[in-house]
């Protein structure tokens, strides 16, 4: 059924704000309060500034880039070749009530953009409730040499752990440790050649990190959209220094606080890879990505006399970009760890990115900082996430091309 998506009447305000806000809507604007003067063109994504300068709606960036995909598609109806096409599945019968009304959302606004650009969206739906009956819809979706990516919409069985008696087929072949749950080991399911967005275990940001950094090759990575989307905003919107090298993110240092596996972790080894040095801060620990491909994790650094614990806040001190994506409306950044010691020169710039469903960082707060801090702040990435998405799906359809018995 090759449709726009009937949205559940019973979808709330609140689902429709966090898909809008952090990870879909294009045609519509955040739920938020809208400061005046916030606009997008697609020849200037810097005109997208708001009152202080310092608060960015990030439209301009997705219009260029669903341009793009445009030119793209456009071309291929010149041709008369058939339409690339996203298969979404969606597990009704296994999601609680909250996670089918949200992924109902996420996938009504991922089928209107796709279509506005040219491109063809098939809703699959997975009428069992067992994860066979997932497996099953996601293997018959890899065998269909006119569906070009699938996006299986998690979380599914997210608490559905194998305690006793696990079947072998939960074991990781690769790994030779049982996936952790269900969704795991479905991820793992979608064929290389079909994953929009990246999440086989043999071929993600775990994985490239390490082997990427050793052969020095970055070319043909496929990570999450809403990582990817954070990696093009700051690419875009950071002021970033030419190196005689060419290394732009020499001296840049990250704080991402969240370390999932479809943002967090990809988006800190993707900035590493630049060159970039990250620290991946979650609630349980502090990890170091540096641009060699080693990872660190942090505990306390001893100076000398003086231990100081490695925490969020000493993190910050250090960073000159912050990315919080923490889904938990008691969280808040600490902007004065952030921009301590970094307001005396006017030469540091800062830059924010909310990409949490919840006010991580409030506009106010960084609209009420001096003058002579330097800021930039993005409190929504979702315009161009749902942009990423097109564009890890047409890099799909140009290697299938070349591959043609996917």
């Amino acid at each position: 059924m090759s449709a726009a998506i009937r949205p559940s009447p019973l979808a709330p305000a609140l689902a429709l704000r966090r898909f809008v806000r952090c990870r879909s809507c294009i045609a519509g604007k955040p739920l938020r309060k809208q400061l005046s003067g916030l606009t997008a063109a697609v020849e200037d994504p810097w005109s997208a500034l708001g009152r202080n300068n310092r608060i960015v709606d990030v439209s301009g960036l997705a219009d260029q880039m669903r341009q793009e995909v445009r030119d793209y598609t456009g071309q291929l109806q010149l041709q008369q070749r058939r339409p690339i096409r996203l298969a979404g599945i969606f597990a009704t019968q296994a999601m609680t009530e909250s996670q089918r009304v949200e992924a109902e959302v996420y996938a009504t606004h991922i089928s209107q953009t796709l279509q506005e650009d040219g491109l063809a969206y098939e809703h699959v739906e997975c009428r069992g409730s067992q994860p066979a009956d997932v497996d099953a819809a996601i293997q018959k979706m890899n065998q269909r040499s006119d569906v070009h990516g699938i996006l299986v919409y998690y979380p599914i069985f997210k608490n559905m752990r194998h305690q006793h008696n696990r079947p072998r087929q939960y074991l990781n072949a690769s790994t030779g440790v049982y996936y952790k749950s269900c969704d795991d080991y479905l991820r793992d399911r979608v064929h290389p050649a079909k994953d929009v967005e990246g999440l086989g275990h043999g071929y993600n940001s775990r994985y490239h990190f390490r082997a990427r950094a050793r052969r020095g090759d970055h070319s043909n990575i496929y990570v999450p959209c809403t990582a990817l989307a954070v990696a093009r905003i700051l690419e875009t919107y950071h002021p970033l220094e030419h190196h005689p090298n060419g290394n732009a993110w020499k001296d840049v240092t990250v704080t991402v606080v969240n370390r999932s596996e479809i943002f967090g972790r990809p988006l800190a080894a993707m900035l590493a890879l630049k060159g970039a040095h990250v620290f991946s801060v979650d609630e349980n620990s502090i990890l170091k990505f540096c641009p060699n491909g080693r990872m660190k994790r942090l505990s306390h650094l001893d100076h000398h006399q003086h231990p100081q614990a490695v925490s969020l806040e000493w993190c910050l001190q250090q960073s000159n970009i912050a990315v919080t994506g923490v889904p938990s409306p008691q969280f808040s950044l600490p902007l004065d760890a952030l921009l301590a010691e970094k307001s005396s020169s006017s030469d540091t710039a800062v830059t924010i990115v909310n990409v949490s469903e919840f006010d991580n960082v409030m506009e106010e707060d960084v609209l009420e900082r001096p003058d002579d801090d330097n800021i930039t702040f993005i409190p929504s990435v979702g315009k161009v996430t749902v942009a990423a998405l097109e564009h890890n799906l047409l890099n799909l359809h140009k290697q299938q091309q070349q591959q043609p018995h996917y």
